[in-house]
Order: structure tokens, then C-alpha cells, then sequence
């Protein structure tokens, strides 16, 4: 499977030998200092790059509650945003959006409250709950307006933009897509691409309209 390209779990324990992380970035691995804790992450990321997804969300319930040693605020961000992670992929959107949440109550400031924002703001989004969906806009918004310059803050303004776009809201629709700076790269371009297309769309339906009178 790995010498025809499909992916599957040796290319993806490959990937992270060859990257030296596996689901946690380096900068969040780098907060477990503690050789126990370390190892019960990278459990954690092993499980979860594997697709074990119920044995991931374990192992990280296993860590908030203690069993390696006490846990500083910053290292159970990133405990939590796994463990969100797992449960969403298991399909319980709202445990995950709860694990999700535990992350955005630090105020922000890190790469994990960052990826914890972004995916909680897809999730909600998805939601039949208008209220939950407003949720989700919310912590994009944040997101999108934190003054972080990586890219979940990047792929929040685009969710953010075409979100309100496809609901009616084309003024800030294009205002949030038009404020993706040039420097975030493929999502300054897909940002570009939506407003062309949605203004397009936009002139088509005046068109049809006066066609019509």
C-alpha cells in the first residue's frame, strides 16, 4: 500500500518519523516535559493518526485525569483539543464541541487555542441549532480578528467569509474575505476566487432581474 501511494498506517507513522510529530505539533508536544506525559501524547496522536479513534479519546481522558502526573493549564489545552478531535471523528459533534470549548476559555495566545477555534467553528457551523451555528461565528470571529498571522486563522476567515456569503450576508461575507492578508498564501487565493464567483453570481441575478422587468 505505501509503495503505491495509498495511505494507511505505516505512511502515516512514516510521515511522522520523517516530520518528528505526529497530530500535535512540535511547539505543543514541547510543553510536555515530563517523559510520561510525552509518551501518553504521542499515545494519544498514535491512536488518532491510526484512526483508533475511541482508544485516542481514552487515552487523553486517562491524562486529564491525572494518571501520568498533574497537568499545567497549557498542557490540557492540548489534551482537550485531541480528545475533540477523536470524538468528532467518532461522529459526536456535540462531546467534541464541548472538549473543543474547554481549549477557548484559556483567552487565547497559542497555537492549540488557535486549532481548537478553528475546528470548533466548522463543527458549530454544521449544526442544526441556530444557536449553536451563531456559536460557531463566533469563535471564527475571534479567530479571525486575534491578529495571529498562522494558518487557522487564515482558514478561519475563509470558512467565516463564505459562511456568510452562502447566508445572505454578502457586505460582510466580502469584508471578512477582502481582510485575508496576501501573505497567507492558498487561502489569500481561494478567499479571491470566492468574492469573484459570489459577485458574479450577484451580477447574474441583477441581470435576470432586469431582464424580467
Amino acid at each position: 500500500m505505501d509503495t503505491s501511494g495509498e495511505w494507511n498506517d505505516y505512511s502515516r507513522l512514516k510521515w511522522g518519523v520523517e516530520h518528528g510529530y505526529l497530530y500535535a505539533y512540535p511547539q505543543e508536544l514541547a510543553l510536555y516535559t515530563d517523559p510520561r506525559q510525552k509518551l501518553a501524547v504521542l499515545l494519544t496522536d498514535f491512536y488518532y493518526v491510526t484512526q483508533r479513534f475511541d482508544e485516542a479519546a481514552r487515552m487523553a481522558q486517562r491524562l486529564l485525569r491525572g494518571h501520568a502526573g498533574p497537568l499545567s493549564v497549557r498542557q490540557r489545552e492540548y489534551v482537550y483539543f485531541a480528545m475533540g478531535a477523536s470524538l468528532e471523528r467518532n461522529r459526536d459533534s456535540r462531546a467534541a464541541l464541548e472538549a473543543y470549548e474547554k481549549v477557548l476559555v484559556s483567552g487565547g495566545g497559542t497555537y492549540t487555542w488557535q486549532r481548537a477555534g478553528l475546528a470548533a467553528g466548522k463543527l458549530a457551523l454544521r449544526d442544526p441549532d441556530s444557536n449553536v451555528r451563531q456559536k460557531g461565528v463566533r469563535y471564527l470571529n475571534n479567530l479571525a480578528k486575534s491578529g495571529s498571522r498562522a494558518p487557522p486563522a487564515f482558514e478561519a476567515m475563509v470558512v467565516l467569509g463564505q459562511f456568510m456569503l452562502v447566508n445572505g450576508r454578502m457586505d460582510e461575507g466580502f469584508a471578512v474575505l477582502g481582510s485575508v492578508p496576501k501573505e497567507a498564501g492558498a487561502y489569500k487565493e481561494i478567499a479571491n476566487i470566492l468574492i469573484r464567483m459570489y459577485r458574479g453570481e450577484a451580477l447574474d441575478k441583477i441581470s435576470d432581474e432586469e431582464a424580467h422587468q
